[in-house]
């Protein structure tokens, strides 16, 4: 199996829901809507063909493990790009906090607004990935897989 979909299986099944989330301020009065529930993840990617024009990278969810197929990523959990091989993937960068808004409405008439910080187990995943012999860093911040 290809170091990256090992990498990326072993995050979306240890990284399936935040650690701990809180309100990062107080909600506006929703109007009783039913509330999206907040992600349960994030990431930040690139490809080699981002890095070699413009060095782009895409923010999001961990892909789920129904994304990952024998060759590729059907879709990083961002539906903006197209299916990204195993060997194309050349940076991935997983925060241990991360925040999140929610707004509905549009314009001036925001009818709800919270945001959130949630804290993922960058070292619980990083414990994990050890066991299989992927090779990644760890800081205070940040676990990431870089291969380059």
């Amino acid at each position: 199996m290809h170091e990256i979909r090992t990498f990326l299986t072993i995050a979306a099944r240890h990284l399936c829901h935040p650690v701990r989330s809180k309100p990062a301020i107080e909600a506006i009065e929703n109007d009783g809507q039913t509330l999206p529930e907040p992600k349960r993840s994030s990431s930040t990617f690139t490809t080699f063909g981002c890095l070699a024009c413009d060095a782009i990278y895409f923010r999001g969810e961990l892909p789920l493990e129904s994304d990952l197929f024998e060759t590729y990523v059907r879709d990083f959990a961002w539906a903006s790009l197209e299916p990204v091989g195993y060997g194309e993937v050349t940076h991935v960068i997983i925060p241990r906090h991360f925040t999140e808004e929610l707004y509905i409405g549009e314009g001036n008439n925001v009818r709800y607004f919270n945001g959130w910080m949630h804290e993922q187990d960058i070292d619980g995943l990083s414990a994990l990935l050890n066991d299989v012999g992927v090779k990644h860093n760890l800081t205070a911040q940040v676990l990431e897989l870089k291969r380059f």
